[in-house]
C-alpha cells in the first residue's frame, strides 16, 4: 500500500500592506488530485452516447418529431464517418474501431428511424460488421502498429 506524501499547505501573501492587510495569513490546502484523468475526446464520447440516449428514449415516447427522429441519427452516421475518415488519415487503429462502432449503432438506429428494421435486430449485426471491416483495414494499412 502506497503512502502519499502530504505538501506543505500554500500560503497567501497579501497584495498591499495597508489596514485591511493586517489580518493573518489564511492558509489553503491543497486540491486533491482525481485517481483517475479523462481525456476530450473520451468525455465527448461519453456525453454523445448519453444525448443518443436521451434522443433515443424521446423517440420511444413519440415526443420527438418525425423530422428530428430521422435527422439524429444521420448526424451520429454523418459523425461517424467523419470520425472514421479522420481516424484513418492520422492512422490511428483505436479510432478506426471506435468509430466504425458508432458508425454501425448509428446506421442501425438510422433503419429503425426509417421503418426498415428494429433496432433489437440490426444493432449487433451491424457493429460487429463495422467493427469487423475495420479489423480488416487496419490490418491491411497498419499491419506493424499495436492496437
Amino acid at each position: 500500500m502506497r503512502r502519499r506524501r502530504r505538501s506543505a499547505p500554500t500560503v497567501t501573501e497579501p497584495v498591499e500592506a495597508s489596514a485591511e492587510s493586517a489580518l493573518p495569513r489564511r492558509l489553503t490546502p491543497p486540491r486533491p488530485r482525481l485517481p483517475f484523468t479523462l481525456q476530450g475526446s473520451v468525455l465527448l464520447g461519453i456525453l454523445a452516447v448519453i444525448g443518443l440516449g436521451v434522443v433515443w428514449l424521446l423517440a420511444s415516447f413519440d415526443i420527438l418529431p418525425t423530422a428530428l427522429v430521422v435527422a439524429v441519427p444521420s448526424a451520429a452516421a454523418a459523425f461517424g464517418a467523419l470520425w472514421f475518415l479522420a481516424a484513418l488519415v492520422r492512422r490511428n487503429p483505436r479510432g478506426i474501431v471506435f468509430s466504425a462502432a458508432w458508425l454501425g449503432g448509428a446506421l442501425s438506429l438510422l433503419l429503425a428511424a426509417q421503418g426498415i428494421a428494429a433496432v433489437g435486430t440490426t444493432l449487433i449485426g451491424l457493429v460487429f460488421i463495422a467493427v469487423g471491416a475495420a479489423l480488416i483495414l487496419r490490418g491491411l494499412l497498419m499491419a506493424n502498429q499495436p492496437l
